[in-house]
């Protein structure tokens, strides 16, 4: 019994340590830092998929081809994924000249004439496609030509006027409509165009470019630099179109390429007291919502990143963020930014139709 006693106070610490070593061992498929390069062989059924990868970050073009470029490219991929209404907003000059007293709207308009035929000329050369260049009525078709120095600036792309003037067919109850914010004259469809491309259009205008949607259904229409948010705030207000048309139309308008600069100032209890900073609102579909800090010598910063359009509140709160201008406690806030810091048409998700715009 000694004898038996003493061969199992031997054999006791051999079986720990070969229980200790079975604990420490992998099993087989767990992980194991020596088995990283060999990730499929570890997979189990039950795996779950990997997840899609988020769209790239696009950048902030540098000059007007590469906006160009950038535009054609988000319009291509949002055609390619079945929509039809499309938004294209960037500053049509330089950034000196937009600032300078001495540009007018006629300056704006003929850059953006301009940028309308670049850009139907890629339509053109990439896809075959035909592209009708849309300006409200006569007179401002007849500048344009002059402009560019035909009808017909380059094969497939034509400039055409909306609705016809007044000395031919627009009636002078039309004028009047026109007056009310109700349209004036009839919209006239393009039936050999396969994408519309309109610049130059005012909020009085509006309810035109529904008619025509609804005319030619089947067709891609660009909004070129109309700055739609600009003429969302009159929609609703005397002698202009009513909210409805922002509820039922405009909702639908996806941005495929949107870079909108705005500047802001912001008082701080320290030097130097008053603080201006500007930033960009950046979008080319299928990318995500960028909010950019001019960091200055035509430069920008991704401040935030946003799978959907954020209100001009919350931009301004991320660029002030962003320079560390962040409000100091509930109180200070409510006095800096009033109650609201959104405008109606932000708001008004659950009277909108569709929601492409926000997209």
């Amino acid at each position: 019994m000694k004898i038996l006693a003493t061969m199992l106070a031997f054999l006791a610490p051999l079986r720990c340590l070969a229980w200790q070593g079975t604990a420490l061992r992998p099993s087989r498929g767990a992980f194991s830092p020596l088995r990283l390069a060999s990730t499929a062989e570890a997979a189990t059924p039950d795996a779950p998929a990997t997840p899609k990868a988020p769209p790239k970050v696009a950048p902030v073009p540098v000059n007007f081809n590469q906006a160009i470029e950038a535009t054609y490219a988000g319009a291509a991929a949002a055609m390619a994924d079945g929509k039809q209404l499309l938004e294209v907003e960037f500053p049509p000059l330089s950034t000196d000249l937009m600032d300078s007293p001495d540009c007018s709207a006629e300056m704006v308009a003929k850059a953006n004439v301009r940028l309308a035929v670049d850009l139907a000329t890629k339509f053109v050369v990439e896809k075959g496609l035909k592209v009708a260049i849309m300006v409200p009525d006569n007179p401002e078709l007849e500048q344009a030509v002059d402009q560019v120095g035909s009808d017909e600036p380059f094969p497939n792309v034509k400039l055409h006027c909306l609705v016809p003037t007044v000395g031919e067919q627009q009636s002078l109850g039309d004028l009047f409509a026109g007056i009310f914010g109700k349209g004036r004259g009839k919209v006239v469809p393009v039936a050999e165009a396969d994408v519309y491309i309109l610049t130059t259009f005012t909020c009085q205008e509006l309810p035109q470019l529904e008619d025509l949607h609804l005319q030619d259904p089947a067709k891609t229409i660009i909004f070129l630099n109309l700055k739609l948010d600009t003429l969302r705030g009159d929609l609703g207000l005397p002698a202009f179109p009513p909210k409805d048309l922002q509820y039922r139309f405009l909702s639908r308008v996806l941005p495929v390429y949107y870079l909108r600069v705005r500047s802001y100032a912001k008082n701080v209890n320290r030097p130097p007291y008053l603080v201006s900073y500007q930033g960009a609102l950046f979008r080319s579909y299928p990318s995500y919502w960028q909010t950019m800090l001019d960091v200055g010598q035509g430069k920008y910063k991704c401040v935030n990143k946003d799978a959907a359009r954020p209100n001009l509140g919350a931009f301004k709160v991320q660029l002030g963020d962003a320079l560390g201008l962040g409000d100091e406690g509930a109180v200070n806030t409510f006095f800096r930014q009033g109650y609201k810091f959104s405008t109606w048409w932000e708001d008004d998700v659950e009277k909108e139709e569709h929601s492409d715009w926000r997209n």
